[in-house]
């Protein structure tokens, strides 16, 4: 009785620490605890009381968790690591797509990467001939990710 009493209450203890101290092993101690203490209550007990204690344990657990979770955000510490606002904006590939076949000048030595300057506006850039030289002209080609493709012009 005693071993099934410690199991369970590593299943808790297990799961608050994990709480604050996220990364799974935890969480994952507390599930391999949550099975020796069934396995052993089945050993001992039967079926339905191991069925039980399978699922109050599991039941108790998931509550502390949401519980700690719920204070967690609260906390002094709490509101330091969560965010509070939606932090907006769009990258800017949406008008890259509008800038093929234009024309600019590099901003910094493309490398084969850099900056250039396409209608008075920076932005990232990836050289298809290669090396360029700074304040050379530039014209768009297509796009990647978040970056211009160029060639010299």
């Amino acid at each position: 009785m005693s071993l099934l009493v410690l199991l369970c209450l590593a299943v808790f203890l297990l799961t608050a620490f994990e709480v604050f101290l996220p990364g799974g092993i935890l969480g994952v101690g507390a599930v391999f605890c949550l099975l020796a203490a069934t396995y052993v209550c089945f050993s001992d007990y039967g079926f339905l009381p191991a069925v039980l204690l399978f699922f109050g344990t599991a039941s108790a657990s998931l509550v502390l968790a949401i519980i700690q979770f719920r204070w967690w955000i609260k906390s002094p510490v709490g509101r330091g690591l969560f965010l509070r606002e939606v932090v907006g904006g769009d990258a800017p590939v949406k008008e890259k797509d509008d800038m093929i076949g234009f024309t600019g000048e590099a901003l910094t030595r493309l490398n084969p990467s850099g900056k250039v300057v396409i209608n008075g506006s920076p932005y990232e850039a990836y050289s298809e001939d290669g090396y360029i030289e700074a304040h050379e002209s530039v014209r768009v080609v297509g796009r990647d990710a978040f970056k211009l493709i160029i060639q010299k012009t």
